[in-house]
């Protein structure tokens, strides 16, 4: 009947609406605006401990701060392209995120597993060929913000991916 077809597209609607939502939220984390760039990637560090059986340990500057959004949002992007990458390839129990200012304009971000680490014969250039997206997005956002991007394999097995941005100055929480 007509009234049953108007209640499945009105229930389709509240699905789509909120699909919609989540991927919204997902391209631009609501927590970033209101609350900062550390209590959204621990919300976020969180969700996705509890999704993947991976525990994550987050370590912020104690005075942190805010940053331009742009670069909260690329910082946010960075740590999320890299726990993906450690949770399809790494075949780690743990990650550790650090966020810390290692001069007063810029800023070192590690994400360091305790998973395969990279082959031997890992190479660069053949990122996406291998399935390495992740590293690939990593390596883009950080040219485009001007900074480094380095990892290597640690001792005990796992990577490490560092990263050092340059930020203008950053405003202290009054």
């Amino acid at each position: 009947s007509l009234s049953d077809d108007i209640a499945n597209v009105r229930s389709d609607i509240r699905t789509l609406v909120e699909d919609l939502r989540r991927i919204c939220g997902n391209l631009r984390p609501p927590t970033i605006d209101s609350l900062g760039l550390g209590a959204a990637l621990q919300s976020y560090l969180h969700d996705w401990s509890r999704r993947t059986g991976i525990e994550v340990v987050l370590e912020i500057d104690e005075n942190f701060g805010r940053l331009p959004e742009a670069i909260e949002l690329s910082i946010f992007r960075i740590v999320q392209e890299g726990l993906n990458n450690i949770w399809k390839h790494a075949e780690a129990s743990q990650a550790n995120v650090t966020l810390k200012h290692t001069s007063p304009r810029m800023l070192l971000i590690s994400i360091a597993d305790d998973g395969e680490g990279l082959q031997k014969n890992f190479n660069f250039g053949e990122l996406s060929e291998t399935g390495h997206f992740g590293l690939l997005g990593i390596s883009e956002r950080v040219a485009l913000m001007g900074g480094r991007l380095d990892f290597q394999n640690l001792n005990g097995g796992g990577l490490l991916v560092q990263v050092e941005i340059p930020h203008p100055r950053v405003t202290r929480p009054e």
